[in-house]
């Protein structure tokens, strides 16, 4: 087991505050002071040639005689200790604006949004005798670094690569400041999609600074909370310890390393010393060394860890190359919402944007939604296909794209996380040859569950769930070991179209409970006539079907319902020396057969869709009594 680091983070030196400003004609009280006068300078090349301002005293009064989508920017010097009170936000449907302190005074940018642009806006900003803003590095759960990738480089190297994350940067120069404003007025408007793949290589995914999917005017607000935070560089840290190649404070990356992109954050990368199992952390630095927020920072509620484990085939890395046992570099997560189309688009279903750490053998999610159906995505890449047993050749590319490599083998789990605390999963992933061709993956999975088992009478604080599954990827059928004793010959085997490790019928139906278009009418029992059993797609046809202890319900008659691979199939067997229960083999069901289900009912609220049927449990009912 690995050590996990956590950065330490400071605290903002500034207040940051938000006011409306208030637009077209606001004065205060005139009550001139005897003080020396503030002046102005034009800031990011911006034209001042039309801003004119009025010392109030407790005020400052700005006159901007045209204001365009390109922005006015300045810088007011209060030589007298006067400060602006905190940072100011201006919102409007003409304007957007922000005032915030800087050296030995504050800067100001108003940028225009409408065709109403190039008229004239007043503006008050209230100052007094505060402190002086000090420029920090980027912090808070917003500005972690979440796709920090170490992949092997050889000769005992490593590659660390990630983006930059400064929350506010919409122009991406390192520094939330006035500039920012312009990209905004640029793209307001505009929506995306934050859970499509390719999001982040979209410009509106980092100027989108509140994360909801739009620019609007309430991204200005990331840019008070973060006013002045900068990034110098980054320390990078290998097992808990900074590598330190410069002077005392400065960055193992600078800045200045950093490949520029149009539109987008710049990337960096290094090449160090080291294997891709140990800890590897890179944490933002500001011109002082000061430390904000890095790439292993745990902060805020973690909803979800899960530890992984891989064995019985040697895997390579998510890049192709430098095959092995498994390793934190070989396998990746995510987590996805209930999917109904299935197959071969699989890798087109978005994941969901959540902040997440690899750390060690363990990936962390944060904000999860709860109590709801999630699933919990594992990617890999095995040296051999495991539908033929063939082995698979190294790549000769680096960096694969995970979003759409064909040849990944994809493992899930399903998961409703509680309303509180941090659910752990055990993953343990097995491969072992299949006799009638390729490989068997057996998925085994250790829930510890924060809070009360509703399935038991008793109050606990939490409680352990199993479950077992295997796949056979030349056939593409799944069945689950529902009583958990490592037979599978008693187990239904169903089809499994993107052999993920679950069924259609169960995916079906989990999308079903999760659409909020179905609802569960209770657990019902019904016995029937079996007339025919599709195994391999779970459907089940009775005929003479009676609803148990209630003579009154009529059913549909052929009765059609629906198994998944958490069906148990049972037998109970009246003899002359009592009951006998056991489990069977699904494939010995025959017409003509008694049986009984045990299954809940999902019905239409608003009747537009048929009643469906989920079996829990399957039993063949017989009596050898000779007396």
């Amino acid at each position: 087991m690995r050590t996990c680091f956590k950065m330490s983070t400071y605290g903002r030196a500034i207040l940051l505050g938000a006011a409306l400003l208030v637009i077209a004609g606001c004065s205060g009280p005139n009550r001139e002071l005897p003080m020396r006068s503030p002046s102005l300078s034009p800031l990011a090349g911006s034209d001042i040639a039309g801003l004119s301002l009025v010392d109030r005293g407790s005020a400052l009064e700005l006159t901007f005689a045209t204001v365009t989508a390109d922005g006015v920017f300045a810088h007011v010097d209060l030589p007298d200790g006067r400060r602006l009170d905190g940072v100011q936000l201006l919102s409007s449907p003409e304007h957007i604006g922000l005032a915030a302190p800087a050296g030995g005074g504050f800067d100001v940018g108003v940028v225009g949004l409408s065709e109403l642009a190039g008229q004239p806006v007043t503006i008050e900003l209230p100052v007094s005798a505060v402190g002086r803003l000090v420029s920090v590095p980027p912090v808070g759960a917003y500005n972690v670094i979440s796709d920090l990738a170490v992949t092997s480089a050889g000769d005992g190297l490593v590659e660390l690569s990630w983006t930059q994350t400064n929350t506010g940067d919409y122009d991406f120069d390192g520094l939330v400041g006035i500039s920012d404003l312009t990209p905004i007025g640029q793209l307001l408007g505009l929506e995306y999609d934050r859970a499509a793949p390719d999001a982040a290589a979209q410009r509106t995914y980092w100027v989108d600074g509140n994360a909801d999917g739009e620019i609007t005017v309430s991204d200005i607000t990331p840019i008070g909370q973060n006013y002045g935070s900068y990034i110098a560089g980054y320390m990078v840290k290998h097992n808990g310890v900074p590598l330190q190649d410069t002077a005392p404070g400065e960055p193992t990356v600078p800045r200045s390393a950093g490949q520029p992109r149009e539109g987008l954050p710049p990337l960096y990368s290094a090449v160090l010393p080291g294997s891709p199992a140990d800890d590897w952390a890179v944490v933002a630095v500001d011109k002082d060394g000061v430390e904000g927020s890095g790439s292993g920072d745990i902060i805020g509620d973690i909803s979800l860890r899960a530890n992984l484990d891989l064995s019985g085939l040697d895997l390579f890395d998510l890049n192709g190359t430098n095959p092995g046992p498994y390793a934190p570099s070989k396998g990746g997560s995510r987590l996805i919402e209930p999917v109904e189309i299935i197959g071969s688009e699989r890798w087109e279903v978005p994941h969901l944007p959540l902040a997440t750490r690899t750390m060690g053998c363990a990936t962390v999610f944060l904000g999860a939604p709860r109590e709801q159906l999630l699933y919990l995505d594992i990617f890999y890449l095995p040296t051999v296909d495991l539908i033929t047993g063939d082995s698979r050749p190294v790549s000769s590319t680096r960096a694969v794209s995970t979003a759409s490599a064909e040849h990944y083998t994809i493992s899930s789990v399903p998961v409703r996380l509680p309303a509180f605390g941090t659910t752990d999963l055990d993953i343990a992933i097995e491969f072992s040859p299949n006799p009638d061709g390729g490989y068997f993956t057996m998925l085994t999975v250790d829930s510890l569950m924060p809070g009360d088992n509703p399935a038991t009478p008793e109050i606990e604080d939490g409680y352990a769930l199993k479950t077992r599954n295997r796949l056979a990827h030349a056939t593409g059928l799944v069945s689950t070991d529902t009583d958990l004793d490592g037979d599978f010959g008693d187990e239904a085997e169903l089809l499994d179209s993107d052999r993920d490790g679950i069924s259609d019928v169960r995916l079906e139906h989990d999308a079903a409970l999760s659409s909020g278009d179905l609802v569960s009418c209770g657990e019902l029992e019904i016995e029937g006539e079996l007339l025919a059993f599709a195994e391999h797609t779970g459907v089940v046809t009775l005929g003479g079907a009676v609803l148990i202890e209630d003579g009154e319900t009529e059913l549909p008659d052929p009765l059609v319902i629906v198994t998944s691979e958490l069906t148990r199939y049972e037998e109970h067997v009246k003899t002359d020396e009592g009951l006998i229960r056991r489990d069977i083999d699904p494939s010995s069901l025959a017409p003509g057969d008694t049986i009984e289900v045990t299954m809940i009912c999902l019905e239409d609220p608003d009747e537009l869709l048929p009643d469906k049927y989920w079996v829990e449990k399957l039993m063949r009912k017989l009596d050898e009594r000779t007396k």
